[in-house]
Formats: structure tokens, sequence, C-alpha cells
């Protein structure tokens, strides 16, 4: 029987605390199933201990805190927090993966498991909802005070809020943006329509392609996509009714079209 990934973690997680397997040999099936060598090593600390998170009678509240951290910041945040708090503590962990599928994978594997050796971690914009529905991240709307709140942008707050409940706190903010060659065109399209032709334009004589986007099956050509749909006017959700999807109407099918004419034409069809 082929087991599939989650299974596979499921077992392995249920064996090493239980004290049935080594680390080395947990390790080497995490990388076997398809988790990289830094994932593999965070859900083994994850599933590994238990936290220290204590409160009252002057003990000190220990937070153990996972994020990726590429240029320091968040470690510089969290020393600066240590020395300025007196009672709490906390301990960061930098081992969180770049790839959101293991992270997802690690996180949710600890807390199916009822895991508690991270107490603070990152989510992607998508999972607040299925972590508060799973009773897997508490709300913070008693939590943090509303007059800090105002000095955030509205539309994070309320991808990080669920059934009128606040489940996470945003952190930072995406946003696309277009680069183009100023040596090739002097002023940016306007339209999606006016970039096809540009891009067809310039393809042939100053460039091998004239437009490169996330293509890949992932959540990035999700996000080009949608970017192109509000452009041509349609939506994914009835803005008067969240409850209707909008998705499947002529303007979606324009973005859509549009975008698979791209490959092959004025983007390459490897396009990622």
């Amino acid at each position: 029987m082929i087991l599939e990934q989650g299974e596979v973690i499921d077992e392995i997680i249920t064996k090493i605390r239980a004290g049935r397997m080594t680390r080395r040999t947990f390790l080497e099936r995490a990388v076997a199933v398809g988790l990289s060598s830094t994932a593999a090593v965070s859900l083994l600390e994850a599933c590994g201990g238990t936290s220290n998170s204590t409160g009252g009678n002057g003990q000190t509240v220990n937070i153990n805190y996972l994020e990726k951290d590429t240029d320091g910041v968040y470690a510089s945040l969290v020393n600066d927090f240590n020395k300025q708090n007196n009672g709490v503590h906390v301990t960061y962990n930098s081992n969180a993966p770049n790839d959101t599928g293991q992270l997802l994978t690690i996180l949710t594997t600890m807390l199916r498991a009822r895991g508690s050796s991270i107490d603070v971690f990152p989510m992607d914009i998508i999972w607040p909802a299925e972590f508060g529905a799973n009773g897997w991240t508490v709300p913070l709307d008693d939590k943090w005070p509303a007059s800090d709140r105002a000095n955030y942008l509205d539309a994070p707050l309320k991808g990080c809020t669920f059934n009128g409940k606040l489940w996470a706190a945003p952190t930072r903010t995406d946003a696309g943006l277009m680069y183009y060659r100023t040596d090739i065109n002097k002023t940016p399209p306007t339209t999606w329509d006016q970039l096809t032709s540009m891009a067809k334009a310039a393809a042939p004589s100053k460039a091998k392609f004239g437009y490169l986007w996330q293509g890949a099956q992932y959540e990035g050509l999700v996000c080009d996509f949608v970017e192109v749909l509000y452009g041509f006017g349609g939506s994914v959700l009835d803005p008067s009714d969240p409850k209707k999807i909008t998705v499947n109407s002529p303007e979606g099918m324009q973005a859509l079209t549009l975008m698979a004419n791209w490959v092959g034409t004025i983007s390459p069809r490897a396009v990622t």
C-alpha cells in the first residue's frame, strides 16, 4: 500500500513522540516523502517538545516563535522585545521553511497532534479561516487594542477575519508590481490588451519574449489571474453578496483566454 505524504508524516510523528523512532530515522523519512531538510528539522522540533509558557506568581512566560528570517529583521525585533519586557521571554526559531506548502504541513500536523512546542507562527493569507475553524488559533479581538489596529490597512485585516473574528495579525502586505524596460517602451501599458500589443511588437527585435509572469500551477498563478480579471472589470465574488461566485463570467473568460494565449507567444511556454 502506498501511503500519502500526510499519512507518512502522521505515522513518523506518532513514533517519534512515543520513543519508537530515532531522530535520524525521522529526518530521513520526512525528507524521503518530499520535505526539505529545513522543513524536516522544523517538524521534528515542532512535535518533539512542549512549550514552557507559564504565567502568574512572578513566573516568566516563555513564548516559542517560529518565523523565516532572511535578513535578521525578526531576530532584531525579538531581541528588542526581550530587552524591553520583564516576565515575558520570546524564544525565536528561524527554521520555518520557505515553501508555504511544507510550512502548512508542519503546522497542521503539530496542531492535530496537540503539540505545543510553537506558540506563535506565520500563516499564509488563505489559512486564518481553516485554523480558526479547527480551533488551532485564538481570536485576537480582545487581545489587540482597536486603537493599534486602526494603524493597519483595512484589506489585510479583513483577510485575517473569519466568522466576524480576527484570527491573525498582518505582518506584511504584498502588492503586484509591473516592471518594464524603458529602452524598449518609454511608458508602461495601461490595459492588458495594450500590454499584449506592446509585448508582441517588442519581442521579435529587442527581446526573446515580451512578458514574464507567474504561470506555474500554484498560488502565484491565481494572484496574476485575479489582477487580469479585475483589469477586465470582473471579480471572484459578487461585491454585494460575498457568497455568490462570479468568476465564471464573460470577464473571467476574457481574462483566462488572454492569459492562455500569452503562453508561447509573448511569454515562454515554460513560464513559471
